[in-house]
């Protein structure tokens, strides 16, 4: 773990994966990654923290943030406590092609039906449901246009994923309850024989 009083800027280097817990950052404003390897950060970064990721896949959990985060190369992972940032927030998944966002399914039901998730998250690929799928119709179109969708508690319930590209996947990590039931409907099927 890290534990830093005074300085306000974390540098992270190096050639080699860098993991991190139980970090305090008391009076870090801005963390700047240029590892190569990746960084995984398993405290969620105060609001206040801005967040520059280097080339390899790096992962960190976030709130409300009031800064920009920017994931840089690799395939990172952000796990978001909400699908809405502060003021002056945002968040870019970078140049990665299967970058992931992770959140609960209540966060995604509330996100997905206006263009504010899409103002303030940008550049995800992937999107993974932390628990159970409950009986909702999830527009992935509301949230970056995922192309996979990854359930890691399965459904439970009656549930829709609307809107999905053609040849997109979604992942079953767990089976849910007894009887579930979902539908995947894809982006354009209805009208045309060659989704796209």
């Amino acid at each position: 773990s890290l534990a830093i009083a005074d300085a306000t800027t974390l540098n992270i280097s190096g050639d080699a994966t860098f993991t991190s817990g139980g970090e305090t950052f008391t009076s870090i404003t801005a963390i700047n990654v240029t590892n190569t390897a990746g960084t995984t950060l398993t405290t969620a970064l105060d609001a206040g923290v801005a967040y520059s990721g280097g080339a390899g896949a790096d992962a960190i959990l976030i709130g409300s943030t009031t800064k920009a985060i920017t994931m840089g190369g690799g395939n990172d992972t952000v796990t978001t406590s909400t699908a809405a940032v502060g003021t002056g927030g945002s968040v870019n998944a970078g140049d990665g092609t299967a970058d992931k966002i992770i959140m609960s399914d209540t966060l995604a039901a509330g996100a997905d039906g206006s263009p504010v998730f899409n103002s303030k998250f940008s550049g995800f690929e992937v999107l993974q449901i932390s628990d159970a799928f409950i009986e909702d119709a999830l527009d992935v179109e509301g949230l970056n246009d995922v192309s996979t969708v990854i359930l890691a508690a399965g459904v439970s319930g009656t549930a829709a994923i609307n809107n999905i590209a053609s040849g997109g996947t979604v992942q079953f990590n767990a089976d849910g309850a007894a009887t579930p039931a979902l539908t995947i409907a894809v982006d354009s099927s209805v009208v045309s024989a060659t989704d796209t």
